[in-house]
């Protein structure tokens, strides 16, 4: 049995609290962090093949072939780095970023992804009160890089 104090190699030490099968259970659930960090740093240095890998990242978001939401979210954080990014994938941003359901990492780095485009003024204006009527900080961190768009006057509004 897994002792209760110490957080072991497979899971995140925000993890190790909390009851022993729950811990057993998302043992199985989380990835190495270290691998995904790193394909991250390999993937947005990358000058070639911006096509294909903006493609299957999207692809993989978009069908939902992703197990965890941290590979989700690491993988919003690898787009945000390219140049290009396909048409489908701002509405899979958009519809991530406004249910409430998916994971609040995935979220944030969903806003993040939004916040380069430059949006207009209605879109703007809903994501202002999904700032205000949101929960978590992190993702209301992100939200305001996107509200950086408007008028400082409409923000605070």
């Amino acid at each position: 049995m897994i002792e209760a104090t110490k957080p072991t190699l497979q899971e995140p030490a925000c993890l190790s609290r909390g009851s022993a099968s729950r811990r057993r259970q998302t043992q199985n659930e989380w990835p190495p962090s270290r691998l995904i960090n790193s394909a991250v740093r390999y993937l947005r240095s990358q000058d070639r093949n911006l096509r294909t890998i903006n493609d299957r990242l999207s692809t993989f978001l978009i069908d939902n072939k992703l197990l965890f939401p941290y590979q989700e979210a690491h993988c919003l954080m690898a787009l945000r780095y390219q140049r290009d990014v396909m048409s489908e994938l701002w509405l899979e941003a958009k519809k991530r970023l406004r249910c409430k359901q998916e994971h609040w990492y995935v979220r944030q780095w969903a806003a993040q992804l939004i916040s380069l485009k430059r949006l207009p003024k209605r879109e703007l204006d809903s994501l202002r009160k999904l700032t205000f009527a949101e929960d978590n900080i992190e993702v209301k961190r992100a939200l305001v890089q996107a509200l950086a768009q408007l008028p400082q006057i409409e923000v605070i509004g």
